[in-house]
């Protein structure tokens, strides 16, 4: 080959690598254009940026040029021991890619997804590094704000994610510690393993993945078995997970331990169901002694009754007797009044009627004694007749208060009844629940 043919070779060399440079000038023309772009040396000095770039951290061109990138990042970040290993690598030919938190010359934050390039010389020494980026600012927050709230539910509630036919996927620290399994233990496990056979066997717990597979959320208490067999109470939530074409891809569920919570109800509800009964049984008892002090009182009504008929029948004979005394006190007035005659006769028969005399003077002395008598059997008969009315009135009195004492003992009988029916019934309530 002549020195034209070598020549007419380097000519077609040339113009291949005018053509390969110039789309690849077009190729950054046209990231220019939709993309933030600045260049920086190794050591992380500006030395060009595009006017996306300039727009989105607020800054113009001149304000930034010469100055290092650190002017972008929060203080804590520059000064971290993180940042001066990020540009070692730059400059060690090391790219860098992701989201990077960043801040403007206003002091706003906004997240940059970018790439870090390392440009390299013929020599393959790292002669400037050219950022590509786009802001995504409002995905990013929103994306770590879906992360923190994540993570926050991941430290205080036991997750697991499932599959369609209930294979564990993964499950965090919470989830594992409440049912005792290590992460490589739960790997090969199905969802039924948490469960008492006969309801992993039962329609239930095929309903409840019928349910899962139509894409329906639920909610509840359920009772599980942990490692040692032992029960644990999860009150939870199965959640439908779909992709982005809408299909329906997996389950992750949210739970709490309740366990101790379900415990302590449960005994608290025995308790409450032997103090019930032991207040039926109290109850019970209580309307025995009722009836029985409605039946003493009774029997007192009935007694005060028959005494005060018996005082009654007292005065109505204290009356007879004060009418056989008005009527002896009459024949010893009648008699006295004879006697006095008989004397006033006898007087003026002289010695011959002296006899007749000392008789009627007797006769006279007995009425006398026998009117002083009678009175004095009048007032007895007069005091017992007022003392008969008062117990008539007394007892009367007795009677009414034991009526009224009577009808209270039956209200209270009542009450006690309807107390009595009602501990029954929360007994009987607290059973259903204990089985439930």
């Amino acid at each position: 080959m002549g020195f034209f043919g070598k020549n007419n070779e380097l000519s077609e060399q040339l113009a291949a690598s005018v053509e390969k440079s110039k789309a690849n000038d077009q190729l950054i023309e046209a990231f220019s254009q939709s993309m933030a772009m600045i260049e920086f040396t190794p050591t992380g000095h500006i030395v060009e940026a595009n006017e996306n770039f300039t727009n989105t951290v607020g800054y113009s061109l001149s304000e930034i040029q010469g100055k290092h990138h650190k002017m972008f990042c929060k203080k804590q970040l520059a000064e971290s021991q993180e940042y001066a290993d990020f540009w070692r690598d730059l400059a060690a030919g090391i790219p860098k890619n992701g989201e990077f938190l960043r801040v403007t010359k206003s002091g706003d934050e906004i997240w940059l997804a970018a790439s870090y390039c390392p440009v390299k010389n013929e020599n393959g020494v790292v002669e400037r590094i050219v950022k590509i980026a786009s802001e995504v600012t409002e995905t990013a927050t929103t994306m770590y704000e879906l992360r923190s709230q994540s993570n926050a539910v991941s430290r205080s509630m036991a997750v697991i994610e499932l599959g369609l036919d209930g294979s564990i996927i993964c499950s965090n620290d919470n989830f594992q510690a409440t049912m005792g399994y290590s992460p490589a233990e739960m790997a090969t496990m199905h969802h039924r393993e948490f469960c008492k056979p006969a309801y992993a066997q039962s329609d239930e717990y095929k309903d409840l993945w019928r349910r899962l597979n139509n894409g329906e959320f639920i909610s509840g208490k359920f009772e599980r078995v942990n490692k040692q067999g032992e029960t644990v109470w999860l009150e939870a939530t199965y959640n439908p997970i779909f992709d982005a074409d809408g299909k329906l891809c997996k389950v992750i569920k949210f739970a709490a331990n309740i366990t101790q919570t379900i415990t302590e109800s449960t005994q608290a509800s025995r308790v409450a169901q032997d103090s019930l009964m032991k207040i039926d049984q109290m109850t019970e008892h209580g309307t025995e002694v009722v009836g029985e002090a409605i039946q003493a009182m009774s029997q007192v009504s009935s007694d005060l009754s028959g005494a005060a008929s018996n005082i009654d029948s007292l005065s109505k004979q204290s009356e007879q007797i004060s009418n056989i005394v008005n009527t002896i006190t009459a024949i010893a007035d009648q008699t006295n009044l004879l006697a006095l005659n008989a004397a006033i006769e006898a007087a003026r028969a002289g010695d011959q009627g002296r006899g007749f005399a000392v008789v009627a003077d007797e006769v006279r002395q007995l009425a006398g004694r026998t009117s002083k008598s009678t009175a004095e059997i009048d007032d007895v008969v007069k005091e017992n007749n007022s003392l008969a009315e008062q117990a008539v009135k007394s007892m009367e009195q007795i009677l009414s208060r034991s009526k009224d004492s009577t009808e209270l003992v039956e209200k209270t009988g009542k009450v006690i009844d309807e107390i009595s029916s009602d501990t029954k019934a929360m007994v009987e309530d607290i059973k259903r629940q204990l089985k439930a």
